[in-house]
Formats: structure tokens, sequence, C-alpha cells
């Protein structure tokens, strides 16, 4: 996941913006909802093809966010059906 898009998670979850950040135009907090399927499809994916990776960035949600956003997220009921077409083909091609 991109560092930007990290730093403006936790932008949107503190309320801190500013009028010359490049998130400017995204400084309505509600706005991080949009992102929901690309986290929780980061999550499922990382999940399904065991990247280590992956734990830094659950561990930056629990602490950024707190661990009931997490447990939220991990019921993985927003993943995008392009990630889990692609990693469930990607899954039966190596078995």
């Amino acid at each position: 996941m991109s560092s930007k898009i990290m730093r403006w998670l936790f932008r949107c979850q503190r309320g801190n913006f500013s009028q010359k950040s490049q998130f400017s135009n995204c400084s309505d907090p509600r706005k991080v909802n949009d992102l929901l399927p690309y986290v929780e499809s980061v999550l499922w994916g990382g999940q399904k093809v065991n990247l280590d990776c992956i734990n830094a960035f659950g561990e930056f949600v629990i602490d950024a966010f707190g661990a009931d956003v997490y447990s939220e997220l991990c019921k993985y009921a927003k993943v995008t059906p392009d990630v889990k077409k692609s990693i469930l083909l990607s899954q039966r091609f190596i078995s």
C-alpha cells in the first residue's frame, strides 16, 4: 500500500487536514469509506497468499483505527470481485 494512502488514512482518522495538503479535496473523514473495499481486499489477498508485509499493514490499521475496526475489516464483506477472482485463480493454478 502506498505511503501516501496510509498518510491519508491516518489523517482521515485524526481529522488532521490542511488546505495546502495534496489531499485537501479529501478532507471529509467519511470518504475513508470509499477505500474500505480496497483495504479489505489488501488484507484478504495478503492472507490468501501469505504475505508477511500485509501483517504490518494490519498492525497499522489496528494502531490507527483500533482493533474493532480491524475486526470489522477482517469480515471481508467488501472485498472487490476482481481481487477475489485474481487471487482464487492464481491459487488454483498453483495447486
